[in-house]
């Protein structure tokens, strides 16, 4: 859902709020702890929506058992994807230094995109 938000706001769709694409220049802005930082923040990714028990009930479901481990391969990447294009789509709409430990992350390009509209729209 926040995909879908965060290219309505890029694209001018939603109103209200900073719309200023902020596009980072250099390969240390788009990455400033580094592959190991960005590694480190997958990984808490892989493990709450990629977890064991998760690869273990949709085993069962599989026409050929044996492919499980191809299949958790496959949900590892496109989780990938997915977590890199959020993260993207987010810092393009605000910038690095604006996330804070104290607030959700995940809203703060919300926030700023599109104040006016209702938090509870992003959770469904």
């Amino acid at each position: 859902m926040f995909i879908v938000i965060a290219i309505l706001a890029l694209c001018g769709i939603l109103s209200g709020g900073n719309h200023g694409v902020h596009v980072p220049n250099k390969t240390s802005e788009f990455f400033p702890y580094g592959a190991m930082g960005l590694w480190t923040g997958l990984i808490y990714a892989f493990y709450a929506f990629g977890g064991i028990e998760v690869m273990g009930l949709m085993a069962v479901h599989l026409k050929k058992p044996e492919e499980a481990s191809k299949k958790g391969k496959l949900m590892l990447a496109t989780l990938a994807i997915i977590y890199i294009i959020s993260i993207g789509l987010a810092l393009l709409l605000v910038p690095l230094h604006a996330f804070t430990e104290q607030h959700r992350r995940v809203l703060d390009p919300c926030r700023f995109a599109f104040c006016r509209y209702d938090i509870a729209l992003y959770n469904g």
